[in-house]
């Protein structure tokens, strides 16, 4: 059982001011962990949709669960590379991999989002609201699906 983490971004715990002056950088309000499995295909679109949230104050991490297109999805992941820690292991399946992220995380509250699903732009600003003003230790999203017609709903098909 090996695990490697690798931090793509700049050091992450100081930061270079204009005039050279290192200082350290607060932790980040949110921890996003994206387990990948066979998922090359879709990374970039879903690292997109994290990228244009409204609220920026998040890192990423990117747990590869020994993903057979690791090559590929290392190609997708190169255009994030500065803005993303990668974390690399032996496939444990989604829930070891997410834990994975855990143990990278600095965050004080952690987003989990699978690496073939996309958020709106105002995602984490709506969550991180929510659980701000009703003082929630956690928030789940659930999703109200009304694409599906009650039973007793006929369907007709346009072509």
């Amino acid at each position: 059982m090996t695990s490697t983490i690798q931090n793509l971004s700049p050091d992450t715990s100081t930061a270079e001011d204009p005039f050279g002056v290192k200082c350290e950088r607060a932790a980040p309000s949110v921890s996003v962990i994206i387990p990948a499995y066979k998922v090359a295909a879709f990374i970039s679109e879903t690292l997109a949709s994290v990228f244009a949230q409204t609220f920026t104050d998040f890192e990423v991490i990117i747990v590869n669960d020994g993903s057979p297109d690791t090559e590929e999805l290392e190609r997708e992941l190169a255009r994030f590379i500065d803005r993303v820690n990668y974390v690399k292991q032996e496939n444990r399946g989604a829930s070891a991999a997410r834990n994975a992220g855990l143990r990278t995380a600095r965050g004080e509250f952690v987003a989990f989002l699978d690496a073939d699903d996309l958020w709106l732009p105002s995602y984490l600003d709506e969550q991180i609201k929510f659980v701000l003003e009703r003082n929630c230790d956690w928030s789940a999203p659930i999703r109200k699906c009304s694409a599906i017609p009650p039973p007793t709903t006929r369907l007709t098909w346009k072509h």
